[in-house]
């Protein structure tokens, strides 16, 4: 019973190693930064000074898309006060707000 522990525990550090490898921006070009922002959001273009950074989309108060040059430094992002720096994942699969294809008219809907 000792060893399954001890398994599962090894298999979520690995897991959780993967997935940091797979988040953190090797090439640069399209990142999501996330600010710090409690109770009032830090302003972007503060976190964005004296970079190489444009700003894309907001999501949300505290998360961001910028576009980032590969000569830029990305510690400069976290000088100057970003929270988290992420490379942005692409706008697809079930949360996507990219256009549905349309239905096909061959296809029944069952009741």
């Amino acid at each position: 019973m000792q060893h399954t522990g001890t398994a599962l525990l090894y298999g979520a550090g690995i897991f959780a190693l993967m997935l940091a490898v797979l988040l953190y921006p090797h090439t640069p070009d399209k990142l999501m930064v996330v600010v710090r922002g409690y109770p009032v959001p830090a302003d972007i273009y503060a976190v964005l000074a004296d970079t190489d950074a444009q700003l894309i989309e907001k999501i949300s108060d505290r998360r961001y898309i910028v576009q980032y040059s590969a000569a830029g430094d990305i510690r400069a992002l976290y000088k100057n006060g970003a929270f988290l720096v992420l490379n942005a994942l692409p706008k697809a699969g079930c949360n996507s707000a990219a256009p549905k294809p349309p239905a096909s008219p061959f296809v029944r809907i069952q009741s």
